[in-house]
């Protein structure tokens, strides 16, 4: 830890060191001739300057222009230019770490501003302008993947077995953006935005890919007819085959599509959820308010004050499992993979929790010293599992899902798509 604190504060100096003054103005200019000629000042523009690199500066650029063949003809300095973009204030090093912190790593925006100025030093930046720069970083990106387009066209070529896999969102009441991305490599190559998908719109759009890209030499994509259609017509003669990701997923759905809708109605009519929300909301103001008044030892307190645990259990202690208990019940969704339905079956996860946390509580309240202990509420909260585990369609709907998962994974498995491979 120290070491780490130690390194972070020798790059912060660096970094200090290296940046510019904030009130110094430094003038850029463009080439003083052009094929030989002499370029004339144009006009001289300021501005002030934020980058991560150089921080906050002053910059004074001299345009020149010079008429040839009966146009004008304008230049800037290539030095600014390689810095920020023409006219504007925020430059690319900034533009680039505001697109990857929002787009890769998926921080908000505030968080980015926050870390721009504890960790840079740089001033203030508002949100409608760390919004515009999350915009010009994915025009940006597309400017430079369009320009690697001819190079990645060659090594495709070169490497061949050049499979394509297709696809689109489709969300009620918004357009459909295709995508086209490389198969075996997963480079991403193009797309369009198209009002809905029809074999028309797909076709042009994969067309227009394929002008920059070359024709593929198979595609992958969904079991929709539309599909099919465009890229027999996109590219006639070409095999075009199903996707296992969406085979897969479709057979997910249809074998989950009875457990899933038994065991969602069943737990909305029990209302357990809300009664367990209702139940952590109580828990938790008594635990802050035995803190502030001090009637009650806890354990968590003694715990993050480095005391020593040696009173048993306690009221305090019994409320702290029971929030325990709660939290671990409810991050069911991490069981998963972030793959969405029909790969994570939530509900069935959360079920299967239950069934834990309820043996958990069986196994507290046979010990007759934690029982003495123990808080109402923590009764209500096995009994509300114990109600849960033992209505006959929760058991039901439970012992058909857990038969569909497994026929499901064995599907998975046959077609090398288990969870790592999806």
């Amino acid at each position: 830890m120290l070491v780490n604190e130690l390194r972070e504060s020798v790059n912060m100096q660096l970094k200090t060191v290296s940046q510019l003054p904030s009130q110094a103005e430094y003038t850029f200019e463009s080439l003083l001739e052009f094929k030989g000629k002499k370029l004339f000042v144009q006009k001289t523009g300021n501005r002030t300057v934020v980058s991560l690199n150089f921080s906050k500066f002053q910059a004074r650029e001299v345009i020149r222009e010079r008429k040839e063949d009966g146009k004008t003809l304008t230049f800037h300095s290539p030095k600014l230019l390689s810095i920020v973009p023409s006219g504007a204030r925020y430059a690319y090093d900034l533009i680039a770490f505001v697109g990857i912190k929002s787009y890769l790593e998926g921080c908000k925006l505030k968080s980015i501003q926050e870390e721009i100025s504890n960790r840079y030093g740089l001033p203030y930046i508002p949100f409608s302008s760390l919004y515009d720069l999350q915009r010009k970083f994915l025009f940006y990106l597309g400017e430079v993947h369009r320009q690697a387009a001819p190079r990645l066209k060659d090594y495709l070529q070169e490497r061949g077995n050049n499979t394509w896999l297709i696809d689109g969102t489709i969300e009620p009441g918004t357009p459909v953006f295709l995508g086209v991305k490389e198969a075996y490599e997963g480079v991403f190559l193009g797309g369009g935005k198209i009002p809905t998908e029809n074999d028309r719109d797909i076709a042009n759009c994969l067309i227009e890919v394929a002008k920059s890209y070359g024709v593929p030499d198979e595609t992958l994509h969904d079991l929709s007819e539309r599909m099919f259609n465009a890229c027999e017509t996109a590219f006639p003669g070409k095999p075009h085959r199903v996707c296992h990701y969406h085979l897969v997923r479709d057979i997910g759905e249809d074998l989950y599509e009875v457990p899933q809708e038994m065991l969602n109605k069943r737990l909305r009519a029990m209302k357990l959820q809300h009664n367990l929300k209702d139940q952590r909301s109580n828990q938790t103001q008594w635990l802050q308010k035995a803190v502030k008044e001090k009637e009650m030892p806890l354990i968590l307190k003694d715990l993050l004050n480095g005391k020593e645990i040696d009173n048993g259990w306690t009221k305090g202690l019994g409320r702290e499992v029971l929030l325990a208990l709660h939290g671990w019940m409810l991050d069911y969704p991490s069981d998963g993979n972030r793959q969405g339905f029909p790969f994570d079956p939530y509900h069935l996860y959360f079920h299967r929790r239950v069934v834990i946390v309820y043996d958990a509580s069986q196994r507290l309240l046979s010990s007759e010293t934690a029982k003495k202990n123990l808080p109402k509420a923590f009764f209500t909260f096995s009994s509300k599992l114990e109600n849960y585990l033992s209505d006959p369609l929760i058991i039901e709907a439970s012992e058909l899902y857990e038969k569909a998962f497994d026929i499901f994974e064995r599907i998975r498995a046959a077609l090398r798509l288990d969870p790592n491979q999806v």
